[in-house]
């Protein structure tokens, strides 16, 4: 401490020369030798000292409890990972809707949407399994995870809960009110049409149809038989035939703006029958028959 008396004391009396010149100069002299012999020392051991270990390389991706989340999957191990492949694999030709019958679910059939009354949704989600098992991955880790949720996938309370997370998917839920919408439309297994344009076109999906007549229309030609048929039942009266025309033709449609309904009366083999029924084939699900 520079407070300590003794200190400046010491100073004092060199300074004054109580202690020889030379032998100042051997105490310093020996100071250097000690200063330089430690450097020496010091630099010898760091020539000879084995190189620093290198810092810990940080953790692989995927290493240890993160690999499973974090490897590269189709989709995520879960019952939602199991939703989004379904949707994606068969969303196409699916619908959901709470207020239709049955499960709900509804099917494409190319022509129209209609109930799903053989669980074909049931068959099609218990196919996740397979596709599953087609994953192959080097860490056994992960195979060992994907066996596991195989049988997860497979499972009634996988196939489950795919389903029910499924109905969920906003690009499978519907609203009642999508279904069958347009009054102007009829719809045949080849062309819908639009009886208010005389347009027609293929079925299509985003129109949510669920009826469809049981026969297309013919592209060109004439019907003489069934022409003869009316021409007989009518009387030969032309005015009577074209007005029946354009009955039936609005029947065709869902708009009730005439506020009419026809009843065919006669006395008995007069074609009524004949006549309901040929229009009730060909009107096929827009066609009901009262008790």
């Amino acid at each position: 401490s520079h407070e300590d008396p003794d200190h400046f004391a010491s100073w004092q009396i060199i300074s004054e020369g109580t202690i020889p010149l030379r032998y100042i100069r051997l105490i310093a002299a020996a100071v250097r030798r000690a200063v330089q012999t430690r450097r020496d020392a010091e630099r010898e051991r760091a020539a000879h000292a084995p190189p620093p270990p290198p810092p810990p390389a940080p953790p692989e991706e995927g290493d240890g409890d993160d690999l499973i989340d974090d490897a590269p999957l189709p989709y995520a191990l879960t019952d939602l990972g199991n939703s989004n492949w379904f949707i994606e694999r068969y969303g196409l030709d699916l619908r959901w809707c709470g207020a239709m019958p049955g499960t709900g679910w509804m099917t494409w059939t190319g022509a129209r949407w209609e109930p799903d009354d053989f669980r074909l949704v049931n068959r099609q989600a218990a196919t996740v399994g397979a596709m599953w098992r087609g994953v192959q991955v080097a860490d056994e880790k992960m195979q060992t995870a994907i066996h596991k949720h195989v049988k997860h996938s497979e499972s009634a309370s996988g196939i489950r809960a795919l389903i029910e997370i499924s109905q969920a998917n906003e690009s499978i839920v519907t609203r009642a009110a999508q279904w069958d919408a347009d009054i102007w439309a009829f719809n045949t297994p080849s062309k819908t049409y639009d009886l208010r344009k005389q347009t027609a076109h293929i079925p299509r999906r985003s129109e949510y149809i669920t009826r469809v007549g049981s026969v297309d229309a013919a592209s060109a030609g004439d019907c003489p038989l069934w022409m003869s048929f009316l021409d007989t039942i009518f009387g030969g009266d032309d005015e009577l035939i074209g007005y029946i025309q354009r009955a039936m033709g609005y029947c065709l449609t869902g708009s009730t703006s005439e506020q009419c309904v026809f009843i065919c009366y006669g006395t008995g083999q007069n074609g009524k029958s004949k006549f309901i029924e040929v229009l009730h084939y060909i009107l096929g699900d827009y066609a009901k028959q009262t008790p």
